[in-house]
């Protein structure tokens, strides 16, 4: 596993579609890295992430994952060095 440079601090996160979830983040980090964070659904089943792509200038992560189910609420955590961070995903309809 690759390790991410700085905590996932993130601002916002958006549905673009029921397979790609930017998060985008207040500060740059440097590797994007596809295990770092995980996606549950309302019953607690994980999403699985396939890919995960760092924009230039590393402050937009793009996340690529299994379908989601549109309507359904997400929960997202990432986790750097014990600090677990947290953020709620409600895909809709693009």
């Amino acid at each position: 596993m690759v390790e991410v440079s700085k905590e996932w601090k993130m601002d916002t996160v958006k549905g673009v579609t029921n397979t790609v979830v930017d998060v985008t983040l207040t500060e740059a980090v440097t590797v994007a890295d596809v295990n770092a964070a995980v996606i549950k659904n309302a019953a607690g089943t994980v999403v699985t992430i396939n890919d995960a792509v760092l924009s230039a200038d590393g402050k937009l992560i793009t996340l690529y994952t299994d379908a989601q189910v549109t309507g359904n609420s997400y929960t997202i955590t990432a986790e750097h060095k014990g600090t677990v961070l947290l953020c709620t995903l409600l895909v809709s309809a693009q």
